[in-house]
């Protein structure tokens, strides 16, 4: 069994969209290729209607004994915050590796048996690399984030459809996107999940930077690929800019309370001003 975990984040009707297609895709792949998935959705919605309507989504896309049910957040705490206790509502799940998306991603049924053949990688990559596996990322189409640093490293990997799968690296802890990532369970408990920084922060670079310091691998599958697409609300893209860029994106610790609560409302204050 694999678990799944996807944050939901609904401050209005164009993330709803983003959302909602994100989770039929997600049921349309599993009804094209099944696989043993346990589902954990979770986050915020600005109103109750909006998580009604999330919530129906779910039902009517994902098959009812793959999903728990899907947990509610008081407040916009942000992606790193809301996938670490989703995790933690699973633990008592038997499973060896887990894969998260961000709410937006879309799965293309183009891509065959992803859940196997991120487990084959898992499974096999120590034995080529000599390296404990941390993660990997499956390519991004459309608008990819990822930016390997030099050099690249590249190997390959026989699955269980007796194809060559090719793996890309680099030894620099840098350089790939953390919009969906297949995660080992050993490594997440290593390092105690993402750092929370803020509610949009560095939570994904600081993963690939504790995978290196704890000594395990990171890494992306360049045909193994999901859809990122691109963010349409050039306002939301500007001021998302300015937020990870001022300080808190190298301020590389878990913030107090104190700190993550003047985060969160000055997150409020952005969506209850676009929203008027």
């Amino acid at each position: 069994m694999i678990l799944y975990i996807q944050p939901i984040f609904v401050p209005d009707e164009e993330r709803f969209k983003q959302n909602k297609n994100s989770l039929v895709s997600f049921g349309r792949y599993l009804k094209k290729y099944p696989y043993d998935v346990k589902c954990i959705f979770g986050g915020w919605t600005s109103n109750d209607e909006w998580w009604g309507k999330i919530c129906k989504v779910i039902k009517n896309n994902i098959p009812s004994d793959m999903v728990l049910e899907p947990i509610r957040f008081d407040r916009n705490y942000g992606k790193a915050y809301v996938i670490n206790k989703l995790y933690e509502k699973t633990k008592a799940l038997d499973f060896d590796f887990f894969l998260s998306a961000d709410s937006d991603i879309l799965f293309t049924t183009s891509t065959n048996n992803l859940f196997e053949r991120l487990l084959d990688i898992g499974i096999k990559s120590p034995h080529v690399i000599k390296k404990s596996f941390g993660f990997i990322a499956p390519q991004q189409e459309i608008n990819c984030r990822h930016k390997l640093g030099w050099p690249t490293n590249q190997y390959y990997i026989e699955n269980r459809f007796n194809k060559k799968e090719l793996i890309s690296f680099s030894y620099n802890p840098s350089g790939i996107a953390g919009g969906c990532l297949f995660i080992n369970r050993k490594f997440w408990e290593k390092i105690g999940g993402y750092k929370v920084m803020g509610v949009y922060a560095g939570d994904d670079a600081c993963l690939i930077e504790d995978a290196h310091l704890a000594g395990y691998s990171y890494q992306i599958s360049p045909n193994i690929s999901i859809i990122h697409p691109f963010e349409t609300d050039e306002d939301y893209v500007d001021w998302k800019y300015k937020v990870l860029h001022n300080g808190s994106f190298n301020d590389k610790r878990n913030r107090s309370s104190p700190e993550l609560n003047k985060d969160i409302q000055m997150h409020d204050e952005y969506w209850n001003e676009k929203n008027l």
